[in-house]
């Protein structure tokens, strides 16, 4: 993982709120920063795991705390992570586009 290749990308974290009538609303609040280096997802072993998906995936790489199920903007879309791998000096996440 290069240093120079690290840009800062925006977290958002997930709650749930009711409303009136006790239904659950999901929101994304800005959870604060990332420092990542992001790339398009590719690879037989990705493609096979993810299947037609790995299209709108993309897998970053970082040194910073991030949870499943928060989002990363990239670009002005919103990323779900949907993977984490602790390598030890870094973590590998598969970030999914989030098409709503």
């Amino acid at each position: 993982m290069r240093l120079r290749n690290l840009k800062q990308y925006q977290v958002k974290t997930k709650t749930l709120t009711k409303d009136e009538e006790l239904n659950d609303i999901v929101a994304y609040e800005p959870a604060g920063s990332i420092l990542a280096d992001i790339q398009p997802m590719s690879g037989k072993a990705q493609a096979e795991q993810y299947g037609v998906r790995i299209t709108y995936m993309v897998t970053a790489y970082t040194k910073d705390q991030v949870k499943e199920d928060q989002l990363v903007d990239v670009n002005g879309d919103d990323y779900k992570v949907v993977r984490i791998a602790d390598w030890g000096s870094h973590k590998v996440l598969d970030l999914e586009k989030v098409i709503t």
